[in-house]
């Protein structure tokens, strides 16, 4: 009997299917199969009932899970002690984020994850959220920082780090000085990021929200380009609050509209049988902290 046959025993268990199963542990569904049967032909009983709808345990299956599960916990309670044993400062820690978030967080809570760590070396993948997935389902990186994602996929956990509020920038101009209110920006042009980002996305929804009409769109592909079409006069812009230091000092302007709610989610999104150890937990009290 080996670990891996656990693993994907478990799988199988939570997934309720031979196919889902194979997806989720990134093997084919043969290869998963083939470890079933020999688990079952290594124990002398048959363990699951395949159907129609999926698959099901025998009696012996409810048995052997729950020594499965004793043994797993204990095999992952064991690595985790070992893992923290490890001297921190010969840890990377591979994180993934989204362009919209990389640039603005990270940087700022660099002295803080330092002062808690001090030797810790950080990997960090830019990627859009598609991208950003499908490497952290490939443990390509160890956690992602992500915005709303509207369908989480299978195998993938999202825990809700804090509210990042959304301001408008506006030219400075006279036509825009005299902004007060989201009505006031009706049938203007608005400057989005592309497709594929989802703080593009996210603009759109809340405008379409509170009926917020436009006269047409230009796209960009990252916020730097955005306040530069903004301070050209192209058009008005929606950026996360965290991204406000770094252009305050540009020619913008920065209102405080009256019944702004904007707002957008920032998560770390890991593998659903993701172990945080005690530096990624560090990091991560790091990236929530003031």
């Amino acid at each position: 009997m080996e670990i891996s046959q656990l693993f994907y025993f478990r799988a199988l268990y939570k997934e309720g299917s031979f196919a889902k199963a194979a997806a989720f542990c990134s093997v084919s569904q043969p290869s998963l199969s083939l470890q079933i049967k020999k688990l079952e032909d290594e124990l002398g009983e048959q363990l699951v009932i395949r159907s129609r709808k999926g698959c099901r345990l025998t009696s012996a299956g409810e048995t052997f899970w729950q020594q499965a599960q004793r043994i797993l916990f204990l095999w992952e309670e064991t690595l985790q002690l070992f893992d923290d044993r490890s001297e921190m400062h010969k840890k990377v820690i591979r994180i993934g984020a989204i362009p919209t978030i990389a640039p603005y967080l990270i940087p700022q809570r660099i002295g803080k994850i330092r002062e808690l760590i001090p030797d810790i070396n950080i990997d960090i993948s830019e990627d859009k959220t598609a991208e950003m997935i499908e490497k952290v389902m490939s443990e390509e990186v160890d956690f992602g920082i992500c915005s709303n994602i509207p369908s989480l996929p299978s195998g993938l956990q999202l825990e809700s780090l804090y509210l990042d509020p959304l301001h408008v920038i506006l030219p400075e101009t006279k036509q825009y000085r005299e902004i007060e209110k989201f009505s006031d920006l009706n049938l203007q042009k608005l400057i989005l990021l592309k497709e594929g980002h989802c703080l593009s996305d996210q603009t759109m929804s809340q405008c379409r929200a509170i009926d917020l009409q436009t006269t047409g769109s230009v796209r960009c592909e990252n916020i730097e380009t955005l306040v530069g079409l903004v301070e050209s006069d192209m058009g008005y812009g929606i950026i996360p609050e965290m991204a406000l230091p770094n252009y305050k000092k540009r020619g913008i302007i920065i209102p405080k509209i009256k019944g702004s709610n904007l707002v957008r989610e920032v998560n770390i999104i890991s593998r659903i049988d993701k172990l945080f150890d005690e530096s990624e937990r560090l990091v991560i009290k790091a990236l929530v902290s003031s």
